[in-house]
């Protein structure tokens, strides 16, 4: 389902990573763990082309995308098949909980309004705030933020999820709700790429557990193989100082 190729990201004369090849089928939820700074963020926005790569390509399905010839509509689509979950929310502040919902269903999908009010009104049903329908962000929790933002990523019918450290900014209690709701997406078999340093959130719900370091792809199993028998020194050192 997806395939990347050569991918490299650099600023400058600073290498984030270099040549990373992988493939994930889908339905498969990758965790992606490691050393702050060491690239895992930048290659989920890379995926996205948030940040445009360096080098290399990545494939979804039919769509190919190319660093070094790539065009617009290819990024518009490439934006279709992902979806983005960030980290600090990034909600519309003047829009409630449904019309951040609702905004793309209007304005990328041109999709009629009633059309994407019951839409988005599915969604909030589903990410458990049907109740929350017109409160704005400021007045929702944290976790209430992040499950609007999982629900606008729901609502685009991406192939692909892209999740940015979704439970950081989060209080402990909240990160078990959030991991509930990712679970019970895995089951209709959304595919998904989570970046983060919640080990019991990646033990508990990925298929697939990797581990960066330097901009590396330095290890990639199964939660029960890479936890307890990792085979590079990095990725034991990493798991060590974590007492994992």
């Amino acid at each position: 389902m997806i395939s990347v190729n050569g991918l490299s990201k650099t600023y400058g004369t600073q290498t984030v990573f270099n040549d990373l090849n992988f493939s994930i089928k889908k339905g498969d939820i990758i965790a992606i763990i490691g050393p702050s700074g060491t690239g895992k963020s930048s290659l989920l926005r890379c995926l996205n082309y948030l940040e445009v790569p360096t080098s290399g390509s990545i494939t979804i399905d039919d769509l190919t995308v190319d660093s070094e010839r790539y065009t617009k509509q290819q990024v518009l689509k490439l934006r279709q098949y992902t979806s983005f979950v960030f980290q600090n929310f990034a909600l519309f502040k003047n829009k409630t909980a449904i019309q951040n919902i609702m905004e793309s269903l209007l304005v990328v999908k041109k999709m009629p309004f009633a059309e994407a009010e019951n839409k988005a009104m599915n969604i909030l049903s589903e990410v458990g705030l049907a109740d929350k329908r017109d409160v704005y962000p400021a007045m929702l929790s944290g976790g209430q933020q992040q499950r609007v933002g999982i629900g606008r990523a729901l609502a685009t019918d991406s192939k692909v999820m892209l999740l940015d450290e979704p439970t950081s900014a989060l209080d402990p209690e909240i990160v078990a709700d959030i991991l509930t709701l990712l679970r019970q997406l895995a089951k209709k078999e959304m595919t998904m790429m989570v970046v983060t340093h919640e080990l019991r959130f990646a033990k508990q719900l990925a298929s697939e557990v990797w581990f960066m370091s330097d901009g590396e792809l330095v290890e990639r199993d199964t939660p029960h193989q890479l936890f307890s028998s990792p085979k590079d020194p990095r990725t034991q050192r990493f798991l060590e100082h974590l007492g994992a």
